[in-house]
């Protein structure tokens, strides 16, 4: 593929070839035989349903439904984002034919809203989508395209954010922004090389989201007696849980923040231990270096393991003073609110695949110098 597409070695290792189905993506090592693993689909996607052990399969997610049918599927070899990149190198990167790689697996995955953002950051996604044809910089032709189908809106904001809002404002509220950053000032319709430099726009914005660069797996969510059903991200910044209803974040944790344990005999479990219910933003200021920068960021787009428990249990005395029964009833009451404070630390994520999401997460971790 490096040879085919002309791509020099310093970006080897920027993409990897996936081999991905309706409902499983899965990304090979280098030394593996996609040909050979496309003969064999139907028995290694039988392995990604079971946790008895991790399989030679680097990088296994799935995007579509927790009870996997592989047998009804047929397979395709994707050339996509490397899993292991990292955001400082892509960061980096000017070569057209990367940017538009990259750019292309991020529009994709903004639309099926596996990068949840603000609305704010949706028309900003929207308004350089439309600019990105630089040859159609009209104002009345994206006005006639939004108006003589509603489906075309679909092809620029997430479905759910069209549920919410409709497609009147959105409609309204893309097109008053085209006019001000396209139509009203000059100095984007002037700029050499339009469309590449939009493209790198779109990345960095996406690149400045929590969930960017995540692989996505499938599971249910288990806090305080609560179970939903979402989409496990996992990536250099954290864990991320996306419902998979909704398409809302619902709760994002960095690796400083948590400890994590896996279980594989009962149940396919792992185990989330926070040290504080501290959610992490939408994006990545929490971890830039170039947070100062970031701040900004949206301006500068248009402007030219687990521990040992002890255990509570006393000997129960002969007598009772008041003193002792005092103390004995405010140790209870301690004992007790560290009780619930542990349940409402802890999140449980029930997946057949938590043994890759754990060993994807410790390689992170460690990266990072965290504790598991």
């Amino acid at each position: 593929m490096m040879t085919r597409l002309r791509l020099p070695n310093e970006v080897s290792h920027v993409f990897g070839i996936w081999i991905c189905s309706k409902s499983v993506r899965i990304q090979l090592n280098p030394d593996h035989k996609p040909v050979q693993f496309l003969l064999n689909w139907k028995r290694y996607a039988s392995e990604l349903t079971t946790t008895s052990n991790e399989s030679t399969l680097r990088n296994p997610s799935t995007i579509s439904s927790p009870t996997l049918n592989s047998n009804s599927e047929d397979a395709q070899l994707w050339w996509s984002r490397d899993t292991l990149l990292k955001i400082e190198f892509e960061q980096r990167l000017r070569i057209p034919h990367v940017i538009h790689l990259l750019f292309l697996e991020a529009y994709q995955n903004y639309l099926l809203a596996y990068y949840p953002c603000t609305d704010e950051d949706a028309i900003e996604f929207a308004v350089l989508m439309m600019g990105i044809n630089e040859k159609q910089l009209d104002e009345k032709l994206w006005e006639n395209f939004l108006h003589n189908d509603q489906n075309n809106i679909s092809l620029l904001i997430p479905a759910e954010k069209l549920k919410r809002a409709g497609v009147v404002y959105w409609r309204r509220t893309i097109l008053k922004r085209y006019k001000e950053v396209f139509i009203d000032d000059q100095t984007m319709q002037n700029r050499s090389q339009l469309s590449l430099y939009l493209k790198m726009q779109f990345l960095n914005l996406a690149q400045n989201l929590t969930s960017y660069g995540s692989s996505f797996f499938t599971g249910e969510h288990e806090h305080r007696n609560r179970r939903t059903s979402v989409f496990i991200c996992v990536n250099d910044v954290g864990v991320h849980l996306i419902n998979r209803v909704t398409k809302l974040q619902e709760y994002s944790f960095s690796y400083q923040q948590m400890t994590f344990t896996i279980e594989t005999e009962a149940q396919s479990t792992l185990e989330i231990n926070v040290k504080d219910n501290k959610n992490v933003d939408h994006t990545r200021l929490l971890n830039s270096t170039n947070s100062t920068n970031n701040k900004n960021f949206k301006n500068s787009i248009f402007s030219f393991s687990s521990s040992n428990k002890q255990s509570n249990k006393t000997d129960r005395p002969s007598s009772l003073s008041s003193n002792s029964l005092s103390s004995i009833l405010n140790n209870s009451s301690n004992n007790n609110n560290e009780f619930q404070q542990r349940n409402h630390n802890k999140h449980i994520l029930y997946t057949k695949q938590n043994f890759l999401i754990y060993h994807l997460m410790s390689n992170f971790a460690q990266e990072q110098g965290s504790f598991i």
